[in-house]
Formats: C-alpha cells, structure tokens, sequence
C-alpha cells in the first residue's frame, strides 16, 4: 500500500485520526498493554481472566500491521506481567485461608481456658466453651456469651 502522506519511507507520520503513525492495534498494545488499560493499573487488570488476555493478545496478532508488526519483547513482557499478577493472587487468596485456619487453631487452642476479654467497656473474664466460625470470623463461647478472638485480652490455665 502505497504511503500518500509525503512522509519518507519507513519513517513514522501524522495521521488524521490521531494515532500519531502509530498502527491502531499496535498503538493499542504498545501504549496501553494488552489489556487496553495503563499497564500500572493492576486494579483492573485483575478482573481479566487468563483466556480473555490470550484471545486480546491473539486479535492484537492477527490484526496487526505487517509492516509494523508487534514487538516480541513487549508481547513477552506482557505475557509476563499477566503470569506475574495472577501469581500474586494466588498468594493472596492462599494467605487468607492460611490466616483463617490459624485463627481458628488459636480459638481451639483456648478451649477449656479461662480467659479475660473486653464486652462494651467492661472487662470481664470466664471459661471458653466452644468456638465456632460466624461471618468468617472465630467466636468463642463465654458463659453463653459470644467473644470474638481478637477481644481477648489474657488468657489462664
């Protein structure tokens, strides 16, 4: 296809709809990330799923400009950014069940224990008898009160 623009060969000019020389779907990833957001925004990035940045990735491919194609280093580097945030995700999801689980084993381990806890100012104190999860979160069960765990303020044999 012939260049009408005046512009040297193989230099980059101005177009009228405001790429700047810039190939749309190669502008698109280049400047945006394979996401079409900034690439700083981990935010929004988070809620594509693996199979819709692939099919992105793939459109971006079949769709781009055979004289300017996408640069190999930026589709690695993005396909690397996606790998490295769903890696921090996973970390994430496995770090709230791993406090989960210790909190629970903190409540199991106060069973049978007299401990002191604060209920609407007042300090107070008496044997747990059983745990339970409520809301995600441990509650004990103090002479037919409920305490949550992190109220207790000392605990004895």
């Amino acid at each position: 296809m012939a260049d009408t623009t005046g512009a040297e060969p193989g230099t980059k000019h101005a177009r009228s709809d405001g790429c700047g020389g810039c190939n749309g779907v190669n502008g698109f990833f280049s400047s945006r990330g394979a996401s079409g957001m900034s690439t700083n925004s981990v935010s929004g990035m988070a809620s594509i799923t693996q199979e819709q940045f692939i099919s992105l990735l793939l459109a971006g491919l079949k769709n781009q400009d055979p004289l300017e194609p996408m640069d190999s280093q930026s589709f690695l580097s993005q396909l690397s950014q996606f790998a490295n945030l769903q890696g921090m995700q996973n970390l994430n999801t496995s770090f709230g069940e791993m406090l989960k689980l210790q909190n629970l084993s903190e409540g199991a381990n106060l069973l049978g224990k007299t401990i002191t806890y604060t209920a609407d100012n007042v300090e107070k104190s008496g044997r747990v008898g059983s745990l339970a999860v409520e809301n995600g979160k441990v509650v004990l069960e103090v002479n037919g009160a409920k305490v949550l765990l992190d109220q207790v303020q000392s605990v004895r044999p």
